[in-house]
């Protein structure tokens, strides 16, 4: 696989920064006791605000760009297994060595990588078969807060159902497909955002200032 730096436009850049500070804003009015260094937290780890046209605001977290890595030398058991190991020590070093080795490693442990993974799957499924919804995340006060989370489920799994019909007393609402596609696209932009961060900081690092180990229970 081939990792390139894709830039991102000034106008979408600042239309982006412009959604996250509209968002942080919202929090802090909602929150009313809010310092500095929780605001500087929210603008720096959010990547993005999916806002509806009611409204209502989806945020989308920016990964962390992993700098530690630990491989098990033991079966599931803890016990030591010489075959993980040899595994393990392999991954130590390409996890080092390898920008591509490196690259998986981030994106394996990607929530947004995974997430489009999964939703992606999901879209693919009939309308008629699935619940794809929001619900006030608790800030503050539900009844005020514009933030929401974004969940989904199966209409023919039970967990689902409560799950759903919990979210719609919260004062939760479907989306649409589109919607969730718009929804997965940040998530796209959000992966090549990391994409972005990991191959500068390879370039100007390599492995060399990475903190690796591996480890067995006994």
């Amino acid at each position: 696989m081939n990792f390139e730096i894709v830039k991102e436009t000034s106008a979408a850049k600042a239309a982006r920064k412009a959604r996250i500070e509209e968002y942080v804003q919202h929090i802090i009015d909602i929150e009313h006791v809010f310092d500095e260094s929780m605001r500087n937290y929210f603008l720096k780890s959010t990547f993005d605000v999916l806002k509806l046209d009611n409204g209502r605001m989806i945020d989308i977290e920016r990964d962390k760009l992993q700098r530690e890595f630990c491989y098990r030398e033991s079966d599931d058991f803890g016990r030591y297994d010489p075959e993980r190991a040899e595994i393990a020590y392999k991954c130590e070093d390409a996890v080092q060595s390898d920008f591509n080795f490196f690259m998986k490693e981030q994106l394996k442990n990607s929530y947004n990588s995974r997430k489009i993974d999964q939703l992606t799957d999901f879209l693919k499924i009939q309308n008629e078969s699935k619940y794809i919804y929001i619900y006030p995340e608790y800030c503050g006060s539900q009844k005020n807060s514009k933030i929401c989370c974004l969940d989904y489920g199966y209409k023919f799994m039970d967990e689902d159902i409560c799950n759903y019909q919990r979210a719609m007393k919260l004062g939760g609402e479907d989306i649409t497909a589109e919607q969730l596609q718009q929804y997965v696209d940040i998530l796209k932009q959000a992966k090549q955002d990391l994409v972005n961060r990991s191959i500068r900081y390879w370039k100007r690092y390599g492995g060399k200032c990475l903190h690796v180990w591996t480890y067995y229970a006994d």
